[in-house]
């Protein structure tokens, strides 16, 4: 989150009444020194705060920390979808764009909030090593500077019960963000009932801004597929070979592939056609006839078939169990050593709003000398 601090503090400050003046410069020390925020002061007011007399040694060191900041902040200045500005109503009357007023400061528990962590909501809490895994990537790829990075605590919101979770929250918070994949199994689906729910509540909050929906089938189709070859086991293979065969001419498809369940004879192939039907058979059709590995691709019916264990239900085989050692895989990835392919515009398109939501810049250490 980016913090601006108007010159109106620094007024409210030099008051005689200035007790929420000082609790707010206190804060907001507190959130730079931890790495919560990313707190643009001009240069201006950052040495009048170095110089006031209301302020502790560690407080003016940590201004002047952030003074030298100023520069390599610029960079950043196009980012407006998670800023707020503080300010005193009272030494100004210029109406800013989320603007929040610090006067009663001290009893106002939602201002304070903004200077701490943001909530991120996600279905499930191992979700985070992915999106923390596409953010370091995004910043790593656009941003120069390597004291970005992005603050925020996760929350276990789970599937079903993730709106009324988030629901809950935004009755008393107003920093709560959430994800939510779109259970789509084609581009053409309909999306979920979770995200459905979730964009209903955050709707009714004024909220909306902050939840973000990402048009895949679930968390597990954000891993690359080298990651998954890395960790899969042989019968998992052949599946893993088809997604490589298929998303040379269809990429598109590894988006919305079931890694849980795969796919049933009958959904790819029935008398009536459907979304996913119409989506999926063009795809197991141009792989058809591919040997892979111990399962071929039967012309004549198109399904797999296990050379040992013949099946007419099943196309593939279920992923589930590879999807907790792929998570632990791509943790351990360097962000340089990570091949997409085909996932980048996916990982830049999801970066950079975990970027606008989230930035910040890393926890400092402050010496008082």
């Amino acid at each position: 989150m980016i913090v601006i601090v108007d010159e109106s503090i620094l007024a409210h400050l030099e008051s005689q009444n200035n007790d929420d003046a000082l609790s707010f410069i206190e804060d907001l020390c507190r959130a730079r020194k931890r790495g919560y925020s990313l707190i643009k002061v001009t240069k201006r007011v950052s040495l009048k705060l170095i110089s006031h007399p209301d302020l502790s040694s560690h407080q003016k060191a940590t201004f002047k920390h952030m003074s030298q900041e100023s520069t390599f902040t610029k960079e950043l200045s196009a980012i407006t979808l998670n800023q707020v500005t503080f300010y005193s109503g009272k030494y100004t009357k210029t109406a800013f764009p989320n603007g929040l007023d610090i006067r009663n400061y001290d009893s106002d528990e939602i201002l304070q909030e903004y200077l701490n962590r943001p909530k991120l909501v996600l279905e499930n809490s191992t979700d985070s090593v992915i999106y923390k895994k596409i953010v370091e990537w995004y910043i790593e790829r656009n941003y120069k500077v390597n004291s970005f990075h992005t603050s925020f605590e996760v929350l276990h919101g789970g599937g079903h019960t993730l709106a009324n979770y988030c629901d809950k929250l935004l009755k008393d918070q107003k920093i709560v963000f959430a994800i939510c994949d779109s259970d789509k199994k084609s581009p053409d689906c309909k999306k979920g009932g979770t995200v459905s729910d979730a964009e209903k509540v955050f709707k009714k909050h004024n909220m909306l801004r902050q939840l973000y929906k990402i048009d895949v089938h679930e968390i597990e189709n954000l891993i690359p597929i080298n990651i998954y070859l890395k960790t899969a086991k042989k019968e998992q293979l052949p599946a893993l070979q088809f997604l490589s065969h298929a998303t040379k001419e269809y990429p598109q498809c590894y988006l919305y592939y079931d890694f849980k369940c795969s796919f049933k004879v009958s959904q790819i192939w029935t008398e009536k056609q459907t979304t996913i039907s119409m989506f999926w058979r063009p795809i197991f059709e141009y792989v058809n006839n591919i040997v892979i590995e111990d399962c071929i691709i039967n012309k004549d019916k198109l399904y797999v078939i296990d050379k040992n264990k013949p099946t007419t239900h099943i196309l593939l085989n279920k992923l589930s169990s590879i999807s907790k050692h792929a998570f632990e895989k791509l943790d351990l990835e360097h962000v340089n050593n990570i091949e997409l392919g085909g996932l980048e515009q996916t990982w830049s398109e999801i970066g950079e709003v975990l970027f606008n939501w989230f930035v910040a810049l890393k926890p400092i250490r402050i010496n008082n000398s």
